[in-house]
């Protein structure tokens, strides 16, 4: 009997010991092996991990309208489907907004043209949610883990009956935040989905009972529908008699679709975006800033002008590293200049963009 109770006790100070051990290392961002432990851990350092990335692609596309389509101008909803394939798959495409154009003669044809249309892969999709009294300031769960959240359009309808919208920018700081702000906050949760929160009157406008938020964005295949190309359009969008045509030899394939961020990434993103406390001032926040944010770019380096051989004082200098299989295209770079560095970087320096130069080495090894 003794030895039982000696075998049950020693049993039961392993499991507390083993227990203790395992919670500790998911305390800590080197050590945690769960999604959900590390997603927590960077969220203390302000870090949101990255969601699947729809790839996207660029046509020219030329609309000639039906006789009976009497408008001079036309808008070509967000909600078109165009499709394109890679590997004998075909994927839906939208349009990322919706755009206008006004009729015009081009080379003898009168049309509505659309230069540099960009199209994201995946599918449109639309939720909406009411509040309640008990949940004024959210969380609101998005029920898909497919997710793009950069395709995020967030509105908020007074009531039932009160039709009128409001829209909602994603916030990613407090610096500039009002109680009258219209603003949503984007987080991952523990189940993998993301949510909205919103504000409490203090950071934010709070949503009012009997609200609805109608939240609609696009799921993803991310990588798979990287290459497609071929792009057409089935939808009949002024009448019969329309004809739709496409500049094969200025669209650009899709590309720049990713998964959702790995758990390795999140570890090894998320100390560095924290250090760059939302500002981009040396060269570790710039590097910092531009692998957070894009998920096409598996190494960045850049350096000062007063580094540059020969120095060039004013100017940052960036190059960057595509993952395999992907491209970085003008209008990558140019996102990065309006969007990423932009608005935190000092107002004096210019970016500048300096294309990588590879070395290939060849071992020859004798054993």
């Amino acid at each position: 009997a003794l030895s039982v109770l000696l075998d049950t006790l020693a049993y039961n100070t392993h499991y507390n010991a083993m227990l203790a051990h395992m919670q500790a290392n998911e305390s800590f961002l080197d050590s945690a092996i769960k999604r959900s432990s590390v997603v927590s851990l960077a969220k203390s350092l302000g870090y949101t991990p990255r969601s699947r990335r729809a790839a996207t692609g660029h046509v020219n596309f030329t609309l000639v309208p039906d006789p009976s389509f009497t408008n001079s101008t036309y808008s070509l909803s967000r909600d078109t489907i165009f499709t394109a394939s890679v590997n004998g798959t075909t994927y839906n495409f939208y349009p990322s907004s919706t755009v206008t154009a006004t009729l015009e003669t081009i080379n003898g044809v009168t049309g509505f043209v659309f230069n540099e249309l960009p199209l994201k892969e995946g599918t449109r999709v639309s939720n909406s949610f009411l509040i309640d009294a008990s949940n004024l300031s959210g969380p609101i769960t998005i029920p898909n883990e497919n997710v793009d959240t950069s395709t995020l359009r967030v509105r908020v309808q007074k009531s039932a009956t009160d039709l009128s919208l409001e829209t909602f920018m994603l916030s990613s700081s407090l610096l500039e935040m009002l109680p009258t702000s219209r603003a949503y906050f984007l987080e991952e949760s523990i189940d993998g989905l993301y949510t909205l929160k919103f504000g409490d009157n203090v950071v934010g406008k709070q949503l009012t009972a009997g609200n609805i938020v109608i939240v609609d964005y696009i799921t993803t295949n991310g990588v798979d529908a990287n290459g497609a190309k071929g792009f057409s359009c089935s939808t009949t969008l002024t009448g019969s008699g329309e004809t739709k045509t496409f500049d094969t030899t200025q669209t650009i394939p899709a590309a720049s679709g990713q998964n959702k961020e790995s758990i390795d990434s999140i570890r090894r993103n998320a100390p560095k975006y924290n250090t760059t406390k939302e500002r981009a001032v040396s060269a570790q926040d710039y590097e910092s800033l531009i692998l957070a944010s894009n998920t096409n770019i598996q190494a960045a380096s850049v350096w000062g002008g007063e580094n540059n051989d020969p120095p060039i004082y004013g100017k940052v200098y960036i190059s960057l590293d595509p993952i395999e299989g992907q491209i970085i295209t003008e209008r990558d770079k140019d996102e990065i200049i309006s969007t990423v560095i932009g608005p935190k970087a000092p107002v004096a320096i210019l970016p500048e963009f300096v294309d990588p130069i590879y070395t290939y080495i060849g071992l020859k090894v004798g054993v």
